[in-house]
Order: C-alpha cells, then structure tokens, then sequence
C-alpha cells in the first residue's frame, strides 16, 4: 500500500532534517573541540515539522530553549578565562 504524497513528503522531510542536525552535530563536536549540541539542534528539527498539532506551542518551545541556550553560551563565554594569544606566524 502506498503513502499518501503528503505523508511522504513529511517523512522525507523529517529525514533531511534529521540528517542536516546529525551533520551539524558532527561537524560541531570534530570541529568545535568536542562542544556537542545536539540539544540545540533536535529542537530545531523538530519546529520544522509543521504538519504535527500544535505546531505554535512547539514553535514556541523551540525557540524559548535556543534564546536560554544563546544566552548561556554568552555568559559561558564572558565568564570563562581567556587563553593565551596565538604567536604571529613568521
């Protein structure tokens, strides 16, 4: 039996978007030195899927955690001791 276009279309969606937040973690945590963010990223995913009820409460949801998240990265990075100055090459 076959999926109805819309149901496919939503599953293909949601596996692009569960791909680009696998990569985007990936990436992060190789080249970030191991900063993982897959917290960020999976609520983000999420608020793309559009066709699910109560699609404004999740919206809603997904953005209060990433504006908690960015205001936490800031302090982190205000708060934390800063390294030596790389030597200029030459």
């Amino acid at each position: 039996m076959r999926a109805a276009p819309s149901s496919t279309r939503l599953a293909v969606t949601a596996a692009l978007l569960s791909y680009a937040a696998g990569a985007g973690d990936a990436f992060a945590f190789t080249e970030l030195g191991g900063v993982f963010t897959a917290n960020m990223t999976g609520s983000l995913v999420l608020s793309g899927l559009t066709g699910r009820p109560g699609y404004g409460a999740l919206v809603a949801g997904a953005a209060t955690a990433l504006a908690a998240f960015l205001a936490a990265v800031y302090a982190a990075s205000r708060a934390a001791p800063k390294g030596p100055e790389p030597a200029a090459p030459g």
